[in-house]
C-alpha cells in the first residue's frame, strides 16, 4: 500500500507550503483538488518522484459537479483547466462522484459527456448519500458509458460508514475494482474529514482489514484538521498508518513529527 494525502489550502497555508511539509516528511503520494489551478506554477517543480491524482469538482465542495445543468460556464472552464493541467502533470487518474445535486438539476447524460473529455483514467467514488446497492448499479452503468475511460473505483470508507452500509462487505464486493482508498475519521452520521482519534472509526482496524485482503493500491488520507492545533492529530494519523503498513518509522520521522506538533501548537497560540 502506498500512503498519500489530499493537498489543499489550509488555514493561512498555501497548497505549495502544505506540499513542502508533506514532502519533508518523506510523503510522495498526493491527491489534488481543482484548487491546484491557482498554484500550479509553484507546485510543478515539486513533482519529481511523486505519484499524483486529481479529484474532480463535487457537489459538497463546489456546489456542483459534472452532472449539473446549471453551471455550464463553470464546468466548461473546469474542463479546459483540467485538460491544461493534465498536459503539465502526470496524474495517474481523476476521481469523480455520482450526481449529488437535486434530481431536477442533474443529468447523467451530461456527466458521461463531460467525463469523456477528461484525458486521464477515471475512478468512481462512492458517496455517503447512496446505498451500496444503488452504487453497484451506478458503477455498472458507468462501465457501459465510459468503457475504457473508467479504470475502477475509489472506495471511500467513511462515506460507506456514514451511508449506514457494512463497509467491509462493500469492499469485498468491489475488491477487484478498487484502486484507491479514501480515509479519514468521521462521526456516525456525518463525514467531517477528521484526523483519526477525533471520530468513531479505528484506523488500526481498517488497515489490518486491508492488509488481510492484500490491498495493494493507494491509501489517500482526505483529512481537514478543524484548526492548526489539530495538525498534530493528522501527524499521529500518518505515524499510525506507517507503523501498520511498514512496521516502524524511519529514524528522521521520530524527531520531525514531534517538531511539527510543537510548531503547530505554537502557531495556534497566535
Amino acid at each position: 500500500m502506498n500512503i498519500g494525502f489530499t493537498v489543499d489550502k489550509f488555514n493561512k497555508f498555501s497548497i505549495t507550503s502544505v506540499l513542502k511539509i508533506f514532502k519533508w516528511l518523506g510523503i510522495n503520494s498526493f491527491e489534488f483538488t481543482t484548487s491546484l489551478y491557482d498554484e500550479f506554477e509553484n507546485v510543478l517543480p515539486l513533482m519529481e518522484n511523486t505519484h499524483i491524482r486529481l479529484h474532480l469538482p463535487n457537489f459538497g465542495g463546489h456546489g456542483y459537479d459534472f452532472s449539473s445543468k446549471l453551471f455550464t460556464d463553470n464546468i466548461n472552464n473546469d474542463i479546459d483547466k483540467i485538460k491544461s493541467l493534465c498536459k503539465k502533470f502526470n496524474f495517474s487518474h481523476a476521481v469523480f462522484h455520482p450526481p449529488e445535486g437535486p434530481d431536477n438539476t442533474v443529468s447523467k447524460e451530461l456527466l458521461w459527456k463531460r467525463l469523456r473529455q477528461i484525458p486521464v483514467p477515471l475512478l468512481l467514488e462512492n458517496i455517503s448519500s447512496m446505498s451500496s446497492d444503488n452504487f453497484y448499479l451506478f458503477f455498472e452503468e458507468a462501465e457501459k458509458e465510459l468503457t475504457t475511460n473508467l479504470a475502477g473505483i475509489c472506495f471511500d470508507i467513511p462515506h460507506a460508514f456514514v451511508a449506514g452500509v457494512d463497509w467491509k462487505e462493500m469492499f469485498k464486493n468491489l475488491k477487484n475494482s478498487v484502486k484507491e482508498i479514501h480515509l479519514s475519521d468521521c462521526y456516525r452520521t456525518s463525514d467531517q474529514h477528521l484526523p483519526f482519534g477525533m471520530g468513531v472509526l479505528s484506523l488500526s482496524e481498517i488497515i489490518n482489514f486491508l492488509n488481510e485482503h492484500e490491498f495493494k493500491g493507494e491509501i489517500n488520507f482526505e483529512i481537514k484538521p478543524p484548526s492548526v492545533k489539530n495538525v498534530c492529530d493528522l501527524l499521529k494519523t500518518y505515524k499510525t498508518s506507517v507503523k501498520f503498513t511498514r512496521g516502524r518509522l524511519k529514524a528522521d520521522l521520530r524527531f520531525k513529527i514531534p517538531l511539527l506538533c510543537t510548531a503547530s501548537y505554537l502557531i495556534s497560540l497566535f
